[in-house]
C-alpha cells in the first residue's frame, strides 16, 4: 500500500461489528458517506504505548518479568471541524441546537482517506464534540473532535491501514455497484406497473430500521393521499426528481446520487411516506425524520430503496404530469420570467419587433 500522506477525504458509515479487515467489512465500507472535510492540520492519532508491571528479584536491577497491561494503551483519533451546517451540526452534537447542555456520544466506524492513496480503517470510533478556536483574523471557530477507538462488537481489528474503498456513493459521475441502477427500461415499466397497483389496491409496504437505543422500529409506507401526495411531490421537485420516459432507465441511479448527497432531505420524503394524517405530520414530522436519518441501519442504500419505492409508488402518468406542470408553472411564474413578458409586452406596444 505504501505511505499513507495528507488527508484527503473522511467517510463514515456503521460500525462494522466483525472488523475492518472482515471480508463483509469492503463491503460495507463502499456505502460509507462523506463527511465535511477536517480543519487545516487534518487527522491526530493519540496512541498511548501500554505500561507494563515489572517483576525483581531481590537485590537485581533487572526485571526478570514483565507483563504489559494492555487496559492502558488507550487510543484516540483528534479532529477540527470549521463547517457548521445543520448535517454537520447532526452528525457531531446529534441535534440542530446543541446548546441544550447534553453531551452527545456517536458510535460510528470511520475511514480516513490519504492523498498518497491508502487508508486507515476504523471498526468503531465514540466521538464527542465541543467548541473550540476563536472568532477572529487568525482562528476560526470550530468543533473540536475526539474519538476513541472501541473494540468491534464481535472481534476483529479495531483498526488497519487498508487499500482506499471504491465507495458507491456517487461522485464526479463515477459508476455505483447496484443491480438495480443496470434496470432496462421495460423492466423499470413493469415495476413501476406494479407499484401504481398496489397503490390502488392500498397495499402498504413496510421496513424495519434501529432505533438509536437499538430497538427494532417497524414503519409503514401508506398509500399517498392527495395531500402527502402533494407534499412530497414539492420536495421530489426541489431534489430534481422528476423523471421523463425516457430518463427511467438512469432514475435509481439519479436517486442514489441524491440519497448521498442530500440524506436528510430524502429522510423527511420518507417521513412523510409512513406518517398517515395530517395531525400526525403537524405532530410527529420532525421527531420521525430525525429517527430515519440517525437511525445506524438507515446507510446510502437503505434511502435509495425506500426512496425508490416511493417514486416508484407515485409513478403513473396523471401524478407525473401534474408535478411537471406545477414545475412548469413556477417557471412561468418567477420574477424573471415576469420581467422578461412586462419587456416584451412594452416592445410590442412601442412597434419593437
Amino acid at each position: 500500500m505504501g505511505q499513507i500522506i495528507g488527508l484527503k477525504a473522511v467517510h463514515a458509515g456503521n460500525p462494522l461489528p466483525k472488523g475492518v479487515k472482515d471480508a463483509e467489512a469492503a463491503d460495507l465500507m463502499k456505502a460509507f458517506t462523506k463527511i465535511s472535510q477536517p480543519y487545516n492540520g487534518g487527522v491526530s492519532t493519540n496512541f498511548a504505548i501500554p505500561s507494563s508491571n515489572d517483576f525483581y528479584r531481590e537485590g537485581e536491577a533487572d526485571p526478570f518479568y514483565s507483563a504489559i497491561d494492555e487496559t492502558t494503551g488507550t487510543k484516540e483519533v483528534t479532529w477540527n471541524v470549521v463547517d457548521f451546517d445543520d448535517d454537520t451540526m447532526e452528525f457531531y452534537f446529534g441535534t440542530t441546537e446543541p446548546a441544550k447542555g447534553e453531551i452527545y456520544e456517536g458510535v460510528k466506524a470511520f475511514v480516513f482517506d490519504s492523498k498518497s492513496g491508502g487508508s486507515i480503517a476504523f471498526a468503531r470510533l465514540k466521538y464527542v464534540a465541543t467548541l473550540g478556536g476563536g472568532i477572529n483574523k487568525t482562528d476560526p471557530l470550530q468543533i473540536q473532535v475526539s474519538a476513541k477507538v472501541l473494540a468491534p462488537e464481535q472481534g476483529g481489528y479495531s483498526w488497519w491501514p487498508i487499500t482506499t474503498p471504491e465507495y458507491t456513493r456517487l461522485e464526479d459521475g463515477a459508476g455505483a455497484k447496484t443491480i438495480v441502477y443496470n434496470m432496462k427500461k421495460e423492466e423499470v415499466g413493469r415495476l413501476t406497473e406494479q407499484r401504481a397497483l398496489d397503490t390502488l389496491t392500498e397495499k402498504i409496504e413496510s421496513f424495519e430500521i434501529e432505533g438509536n437505543d437499538k430497538e427494532q422500529i417497524t414503519l409503514y409506507l401508506y398509500p399517498l393521499q392527495l395531500g402527502r401526495l402533494a407534499m412530497i411531490s414539492r420536495r421530489l421537485i426541489d431534489l430534481d426528481l422528476i423523471f421523463d420516459d425516457e430518463q427511467m432507465e438512469g432514475a435509481v441511479k439519479r436517486m442514489w446520487t441524491i440519497c448521498s448527497e442530500k440524506s436528510k432531505e430524502v429522510a423527511e420524503i420518507i417521513a412523510i411516506a409512513t406518517l398517515r394524517t395530517q395531525q400526525e405530520i403537524e405532530d410527529m414530522l420532525k421527531e420521525r425524520t430525525k429517527l430515519i436519518y440517525w437511525s445506524p441501519t438507515m446507510d446510502t442504500t437503505a434511502l435509495t430503496n425506500i426512496l425508490s419505492t416511493i417514486v416508484f409508488q407515485s409513478y403513473y402518468a396523471d401524478f407525473m404530469n401534474a408535478i411537471r406542470l406545477v414545475r412548469t408553472l413556477r417557471v412561468m411564474i418567477s420574477p424573471t420570467t415576469t420581467a422578461e413578458r412586462i419587456a416584451t409586452t412594452e416592445g410590442a406596444v412601442s412597434g419593437d419587433k
